[in-house]
C-alpha cells in the first residue's frame, strides 16, 4: 500500500490513468487502510477496488461499505462478496468505503478466523455482547463497533470538507473578478437586452457569493466545529471503545457519534450544492453573458 496521503488522489480502476474516484492512503481514523470514494457511475467489485489501492484482497480483514461493517477474507468474512458490483447508495447517504488491512481487534476480540458470519453491504452488523478482559465488564459489541465506523467516517468527512472549504474560497474569488461594470466598449456596442442580461447575470453571482459565505462560515464556526465535541469523541474513542473498555449508556453515546456524523454529510452537501450552483448559475452565465458582448464588439470594431 502507499504512503500516507496528504491530499484526496486520484484512483484509476483499470489502470488507464483515468480518474474513477478518490483514494486516502492511511488516513488517521485507519492508519493501516484507505478511504475510497467512487465516481459517479463507478460499479467495482470490493476485489477490483482493493487491488486497484494496491491492496491484497485476502488480506483485508474489514471494510466498511457505506458505512456498513463487513468482515473481510482475512478474518473470515464471505469470499463471495468480494466479486459483488457496488453501487452507490443514495443521494445523502455515507459515500466512503473504508479498507482495513490490519486485524481488528475492535471488531473481533476472541473470534477465530473463519466463526465469524459475514455480513454484506447493506445488513446491519449485529454482535453479541463479550466479556471485556481489559475493563473486566461487558461491552456490547455491536454498538462499540458502531461508533467505530461513525468515528472513521467522521475523520474522512472532515477531510473532505477541508477539501471543500478550499474550493471554496477559490470559487468566491472568482465571482469577485467576473463581478464588474462593463467597460466603455461594451457599454457602447451592447444592446439594452444585452445590459439586462449582465444585470442579471451580476445579481446571480451576489446570490451565489452570499451563499457561499453562508457555506463559508458553516465550515468555520458552524455546529461542526466545535473542537470541544471533536476533542471528546478522539478521546472517548481512543481511550474506551478501542480498548473496549465499558462506558455508561453507551447507546446515547453511539447516537451523538451518529449525529455528528450526519452533520458533517448534511454540511458536505450544503457546500457541494452551492459550489455547484455557483458554478452553472453565476460563474457559467457571467461568461456566457460576457462573450456574447465581447463577440459583439468585435463585430462592431471591424464594421
Amino acid at each position: 500500500m502507499k504512503p500516507a496521503s496528504a491530499d484526496w488522489e486520484p484512483l484509476s480502476l483499470d489502470g488507464s490513468g483515468n480518474c474513477h474516484g478518490w483514494a486516502w492512503f492511511r488516513p488517521p481514523a485507519a492508519p493501516q487502510g484507505v478511504v475510497c470514494r467512487l465516481a459517479d457511475g463507478q460499479t467495482p467489485t470490493l476485489r477490483g477496488l482493493a487491488l486497484a489501492t494496491g491492496v491484497d484482497p485476502a488480506k483485508v480483514s474489514m471494510w466498511v461499505v457505506f458505512g456498513t461493517p463487513c468482515a473481510g477474507p482475512a478474518t473470515g468474512g464471505p469470499l463471495a462478496m468480494l466479486d459483488q458490483p457496488l453501487v452507490l447508495p443514495p443521494a445523502g447517504s455515507d459515500t466512503s468505503i473504508v479498507i482495513h488491512t490490519a486485524v481488528m481487534p475492535a471488531v473481533m476480540p476472541g473470534v477465530m478466523p473463519g466463526v465469524m458470519p459475514g455480513v454484506m453491504p447493506g445488513v446491519p452488523m449485529a454482535m453479541p455482547n463479550q466479556g471485556n478482559p481489559a475493563g473486566g465488564g461487558l461491552v456490547n459489541e455491536g454498538l462499540y463497533t458502531a461508533i467505530e465506523v461513525h468515528w472513521s467516517a467522521i475523520q474522512a468527512e472532515i477531510v473532505k470538507i477541508d477539501m471543500l472549504r478550499k474550493q471554496v474560497d477559490g470559487m468566491m474569488s472568482e465571482l469577485s473578478g467576473l463581478n464588474r461594470d462593463l467597460n466603455y466598449e461594451e457599454n457602447t456596442h451592447t444592446s439594452r437586452q444585452d445590459k439586462d442580461a449582465w444585470d442579471d447575470a451580476r445579481r446571480m453571482m451576489r446570490n451565489a457569493h452570499m451563499q457561499l459565505s453562508r457555506c463559508q462560515k458553516a465550515c468555520d464556526v458552524g455546529d461542526t466545529q466545535s473542537a470541544g465535541k471533536k476533542e471528546w469523541m478522539k478521546e472517548l474513542h481512543d481511550t474506551q471503545i478501542l480498548p473496549r473498555r465499558p462506558i455508561e449508556n453507551p447507546t446515547a453515546i453511539e447516537g451523538e457519534f451518529q449525529h455528528f456524523r450526519k452533520m458533517l454529510i448534511t454540511l458536505e452537501n450544503q457546500v457541494n450544492a452551492a459550489l455547484a450552483s455557483a458554478a452553472t448559475e453565476g460563474v457559467g452565465r457571467a461568461r456566457r453573458v460576457l462573450a456574447e458582448i465581447a463577440t459583439k464588439v468585435r463585430k462592431a470594431k471591424k464594421v
